[in-house]
């Protein structure tokens, strides 16, 4: 079956990539279209350079690993963002832009009628097929709950770490054109994931085992390596990338993801050095 997927950021984020195609491939074998919306603002800020063809090639060669149909679609998102967001302030935020782009979901090619957006720093661990199935007609977007949110804002707030867009929806209801105004003229904590949170009317909450955020799952499909809190021995948050291989294994103690995380490591080195 034919699989669309969204991805956004910079080249700051090209080794996060890797690691999730890796794991992606390894477990599914479906034909994936991966959009991957980035963007130069090097005029903003030096380290905001955009993905290369050179990086979108060597991913597209790992997608087609699992399926020699699959491909990804760069997408320069520079010109629509700044006319948007050039002055909004969430521009200096914790988060970077680019976390903004998945806003702009409606600028996807018009056959696009349904895409899963993911974040860079995920790992799978099983097929997603049945995530993308899933029947959301009547809902503008499917999350999993946000296990920070449940503490401190309340059950409803999802995580936008995963999210299965019915394109369609969000269009007829301009769904991604509100969530822009507000990112545009409201200052907010988790920039557009808030935004998602607030503009929404109808919620659709995808099984957590698409978005698992905390401890693992013995069903789990996506771990999400986000910042969460650790209550024991004394409060504190723990924020480790999978990228971070010492922090996998001495700080999660996490051992499921090594062959992948083998392969990663030589396939970096090797690309740095070319």
């Amino acid at each position: 079956m034919k699989i669309n997927l969204l991805m956004c950021g910079n080249y700051k984020v090209f080794d996060g990539m890797l690691l999730e195609l890796l794991s992606l491939v390894k477990h599914n074998k479906h034909e994936f279209t991966l959009y991957l919306m980035t963007m130069d603002l090097t005029d903003i800020d030096a380290k905001f350079v955009a993905i290369s063809e050179k990086e979108r090639k060597y991913l597209e060669d790992v997608l087609k690993t699992g399926n020699k149909d699959s491909k990804i679609v760069l997408l320069d998102m520079r010109e629509p963002f700044l006319k948007e967001m050039k002055d909004s302030p969430n521009m200096a935020n914790f988060y970077t832009p680019y976390t903004m782009l998945r806003l702009f979901a409606d600028y996807l090619p018009k056959d696009v009628h349904k895409v899963i957006y993911l974040d860079c720093d995920l790992m799978f661990l099983g097929d997603i097929a049945p995530l993308f199935n899933l029947d959301i007609t009547n809902y503008e977007f499917g999350a999993a709950y946000d296990v920070l949110g449940r503490y401190f804002i309340g059950n409803y707030y999802q995580n936008a770490g995963v999210i299965l867009f019915n394109i369609d929806k969000c269009k007829e209801t301009n769904f991604f054109v509100n969530c822009r105004y507000k990112c545009s003229h409201d200052k907010m904590a988790f920039l557009d994931q808030d935004a998602l949170n607030k503009v929404v009317k109808e919620r659709y909450f995808i099984p957590y085992i698409y978005n698992v955020q905390r401890n693992m799952k013995p069903n789990t499909v996506v771990k999400h390596f986000c910042k969460t809190i650790r209550w024991l021995p004394f409060y504190h948050t723990s924020n480790i990338k999978p990228w971070n291989i010492e922090g996998v294994h001495k700080v999660l103690k996490l051992h499921c993801f090594d062959d992948i995380l083998d392969d990663f490591s030589k396939r970096i080195k090797e690309y740095r050095s070319k």
